[in-house]
């Protein structure tokens, strides 16, 4: 993690699209950056843990978003955007929705939320709370969305509402366990809430009861650092990957079967399509993402796709559009801050996105509408395909003035 690398530019430039831009961008204060996120699986809702333990909820509304986006911002030559208050053609910014100190100052009154000339409504602060003592590490959120899981470096872990961010139950380990916990998931069938620590274990908790029911030791040599279900052979069996290997774990019998020695060490993994797990895909530190099967138990890589070389690939997530992918395509987030697209079948990059100029991508996730979410310590950008200069030439109301908003709030 952290390796960067500027020499692809001129690659990176042919493949980026300029009209896709992220709905939103969430800044996050330098001391106290984001260090895990959630997002919601039927609602338009995220989640920001942060180093101090804090735990804020926000709802969104995509729709007000872009139309406040049309109303105040203009395209005028294809490449840049303009603030409509300013007038002045030298500022540009393609952050034109920037929301910085963590949403603190948009905690919008149930009044305002109603209003639909209020242009600060198409987000809203839901909730927040002081969850644990010290950084929130890993937040997942159950397939109903009703119950959120969070684990901090306090070694507890929370369960509460989605609704109220009221604690359901909690648990301490650590006397049980003691050492941290690096990674968590939700099985999709059974009640199992499912944690990889920082000494490559896998334990395994009821959700009902926050009690230990599987303990797995010694799956990987360094920590877990990343995990997905196999619901497809068995709801008591993961796929994880830490330090240089990929395994294949049974709750109930342990290490299925594993990788050789990668002699790299692997970051992310994920299943391209989700209805098939046969297929796996694996982010690298050395800039790789290896394609395998688990047909041949990890016997050889199928394929490996160059993503640049010194950068860490440190999320990997399907796009989940089948219309348009076939299963076939994810998405990678990497420590140069770029989100690159890759197509499986035909191993090659065929989309790239910049999410950070400065900072690495550290976390993906697919919200309920299929829009790709990605997350650095810094930001947090919700994305989406839409054309604004198509959509400003389309829409009268949306023409620049620089004296129009002449007497807005500066904020």
């Amino acid at each position: 993690m952290g390796k960067r690398n500027r020499k692809n530019q001129g690659k990176v430039e042919q493949l980026v699209d300029e009209n896709v831009l992220p709905f939103l961008e969430v800044g996050y204060e330098e001391n106290d950056p984001l260090f895990s996120m959630g997002i919601h699986p039927s609602e338009p809702i995220f989640l920001s843990g942060l180093v101090s333990g804090n735990v804020y909820l926000y709802r969104y509304d995509l729709e007000r978003l872009k139309d406040y986006c049309l109303e105040n911002y203009l395209k005028p030559n294809g490449k840049s955007l303009i603030h409509k208050d300013t007038g002045d053609e030298t500022e540009k910014s393609k952050e034109i929705w920037k929301v910085q100190n963590n949403l603190q100052f948009r905690n919008i009154s149930k009044k305002s939320q109603n209003d639909e000339s209020d242009e600060e409504g198409g987000i809203v602060l839901g909730w927040k709370t002081k969850r644990h003592k010290g950084s929130c590490r890993s937040i997942c959120l159950e397939n109903s969305g009703e119950y959120v899981y969070t684990v901090g470096i306090d070694k507890v872990i929370k369960k509460a509402s989605i609704e109220t961010g009221k604690v359901i139950c909690k648990t301490d380990f650590k006397k049980s366990i003691g050492e941290d916990v690096n990674s968590m998931i939700l099985s999709n069938s059974n009640s199992f809430l499912i944690c990889g620590t920082e000494l490559g274990d896998i334990k395994v908790f009821d959700t009902r009861s926050l009690n230990v029911v599987f303990d797995i030791s010694k799956v990987h040599n360094d920590q877990v650092n990343s995990m997905i279900n196999c619901s497809a052979t068995s709801n008591y069996q993961v796929y994880s990957v830490g330090s240089t290997t990929l395994s294949k774990v049974d709750f109930r019998k342990g290490i299925i079967s594993q990788s050789d020695d990668q002699d790299d060490e692997i970051l992310s993994l994920c299943f391209p399509d989700i209805e098939d797990s046969s297929t796996i895909v694996c982010g690298m530190s050395e800039g790789i993402v290896t394609v395998w099967k688990d047909k041949n138990k990890f016997q050889d890589q199928l394929t490996r796709v160059k993503i640049s070389p010194d950068v860490s690939v440190d999320a990997v997530i399907s796009t989940m559009d089948y219309d348009k992918d076939e299963g076939n395509c994810f998405w990678c987030g990497d420590s140069n801050g770029m989100l690159n697209k890759i197509d499986c079948k035909k191993g090659k990059i065929v989309e790239m996105r910049v999410h950070d100029e400065t900072g690495e991508v550290l976390d993906l996730d697919i919200d309920y509408d299929y829009r790709l979410v990605s997350s650095s310590m810094e930001k947090l950008k919700i994305w989406d395909s839409f054309d604004f200069e198509k959509e400003a030439d389309e829409d009268p109301d949306s023409s620049f003035d620089s004296d129009s908003d002449s007497d807005s709030d500066s904020d």
